[in-house]
């Protein structure tokens, strides 16, 4: 077996990440489905497609008619095909279904409608990488971006660029950083606010009166501030509480320095996600709804009557696996629609239709630069697994929804034409937001609930030579010195975590490149039924 990449000067060069490379591994797995499966009795039974697909449409009618359209909460992964997530939000909205989210992994949503467009990096990789100074902002670029990390890594190493880093945990960038600073994550936003001060020029809706600014955000500041600098934010920042606070204060800080904004997607459709309406706030191309819907975290918090979940192991991708397995097992009806099952899936799902991993079907993403790249699958469906587009369309038929009368996939790409010219629907700008910073009080322990680079999806989580990689390999748990010194706890000695009601043992190991009031507690199949990524933690000893 042999996985080659497409070669894009713009793009990848001719690079391909050890995770694309070896994450074929996943695509046969045992736990693939392929067959339609129904749950009766307690007991799961494969069916036809049409007796599956006439069960998970009535499923679904039957809670609109008994509850309405806002008692179904309907959630997908961004490693959807472009088509796939058009067409769920497309059909869901037709339904009269409006809770629809595709950011699985985010907290804070209240800049929910007042963004100008989607989130993307900003520029091209050239441009960005050309940056003389750059600075990253809660993000662990190795892992959440391979291919990037290297092009940075070139910059520095042969140009000079200046490479400042903001983040949780003190990485090896195996190059020369100049001003590298690690936080709590309740911090971040703090230390941030501390170098936008440090520019000066600040707007009077943004007030850091109280902010004290310390010498490592004035050296990132004049490093940012010589060079027109670039600013990217990172999965960790995305995944905070208090997401909102890093974006307004990363857009003033972009002013202050006459530079650049760019957010990463670390999952390989988030930018196509926003684009095409799979979002509770805006339809397909920034399309206005009439009534915005509940975002990821409340559908969990409101527990619904049913859920519609697309392409992702929501106990493992979601920011709250303990909320999220909550909610799915009190509902009356949950249909999946997935390439893989697992134990948990099991237990709160009622129907689960096998769809096609992307390299089963032709589709699209939609990269952070902002560009639509199509493809067309490389193998045949396993079983009698189906390209989600198609299932998609079947279930808008037996729903009697008008409107999805496709007979190809490029018909429906024909509705997906203003992807070929994006550049109106993206944008990292937040309409004007009052905020007032304030230091935080850094009550108790923090969980750094990183999802590493081999658990981010359901592919990848199951080619097992990347399992066994360094990165494969790295401790779930792990604490600095002072507070294992603090709390009386050795190396690889037995301490129980525990958050809300749930509680377990792990080895602990000793990392002092996190903050001594941060627990690295990594987010994958050991730690399933754990509350959320970034929220207080408890370490008991004995």
């Amino acid at each position: 077996m042999r996985v080659l990449p497409h070669e894009n000067e713009d793009v990848n060069e001719c690079w391909l990440s050890d995770r694309d490379r070896f994450s074929y591994e996943g695509l046969n797995h045992i736990d693939r489905v392929i067959k339609p499966m129904i749950k009766q009795n307690g007991k799961w039974i494969e069916v036809e497609w049409d007796t599956a697909i006439n069960y998970a449409a009535k499923s679904i009618s039957d809670i609109k008619s008994s509850h309405g359209g806002s008692s179904i909460g309907v959630l997908a992964g961004s490693n959807s095909t472009t088509e796939e997530l058009y067409l769920l939000q497309k059909l869901m909205r037709e339904f009269g279904v409006n809770n629809i989210d595709s950011r699985l992994n985010q907290r804070d949503f209240s800049l929910d409608g007042k963004g100008l467009g989607a989130k993307y990096l900003g520029d091209n990789v050239t441009n960005f990488v050309a940056s003389k100074s750059i600075l990253l902002i809660g993000s662990m670029i190795r892992e959440e971006q391979p291919l990037i990390a290297s092009r940075i890594r070139q910059a520095v190493n042969k140009r000079g660029v200046e490479l400042n880093v903001i983040s949780v945990i003190a990485e090896d960038l195996l190059c020369k950083v100049k001003n590298q600073v690690s936080r709590d994550p309740r911090e971040l936003a703090y230390f941030l606010a501390q170098v936008v001060k440090a520019t000066g020029n600040i707007e009077s809706k943004i007030d850091l009166k109280n902010v004290e600014v310390s010498k490592e955000a004035e050296q990132i500041a004049e490093s940012l501030k010589a060079n027109n600098g670039y600013v990217v934010l990172g999965e960790i920042a995305k995944s905070l509480p208090n997401y909102a606070e890093i974006i307004l204060l990363a857009q003033q800080l972009v002013k202050n320095i006459n530079g650049k904004l760019g957010v990463f997607a670390t999952k390989a459709n988030e930018v196509g996600a926003d684009l095409v309406g799979a979002v509770p706030y805006k339809g397909a191309f920034n399309q206005v709804v009439a009534m915005p819907g509940l975002n990821a975290r409340q559908m969990l918090e409101n527990n619904l009557r049913g859920y519609v979940l697309l392409n992702t192991e929501l106990e493992y991708d979601s920011y709250d696996s303990a909320l999220a397995l909550q909610a799915l097992k009190q509902a009356a009806s949950v249909v999946v629609m997935s390439a893989f099952i697992n134990d948990e899936m099991k237990e709160y799902a009622d129907v689960i239709l096998p769809i096609t991993p992307y390299t089963e079907t032709a589709g699209s993403y939609v990269n952070m630069l902002g560009m639509w790249q199509k493809f067309n699958g490389a193998t045949r469906p396993l079983g009698d697994a189906k390209p989600a587009w198609k299932v998609l369309r079947v279930i808008a038929n037996a729903l009697a929804a008008d409107g999805f009368e496709y007979n190809n996939i490029e018909d429906v790409r024909l509705e997906l034409s203003p992807l070929l010219n994006p550049e109106k629907l993206l944008s990292n700008e937040s309409s004007n937001t009052t905020l007032t910073v304030i230091k935080p009080k850094l009550d108790g322990l923090v969980r750094f609930g990183i999802q590493g680079i081999y658990v981010t999806d359901s592919i990848v989580r199951r080619a097992e030579s990347l399992q066994q990689s360094y990165f494969g390999m790295l401790p779930t748990l792990a604490i600095n010195k002072k507070l294992a010194d603090k709390l009386g706890v050795a190396p690889e000695s037995l301490v129980k975590i525990k958050q809300q009601s749930y509680e377990n043992d792990f080895g602990v190991t000793i990392n002092n490149n996190i903050p001594d009031t941060v627990v690295l507690f990594a987010a994958n199949k050991h730690t399933c039924g754990f509350a959320g990524r970034y929220d207080n933690i408890e370490i008991r000893v004995g």
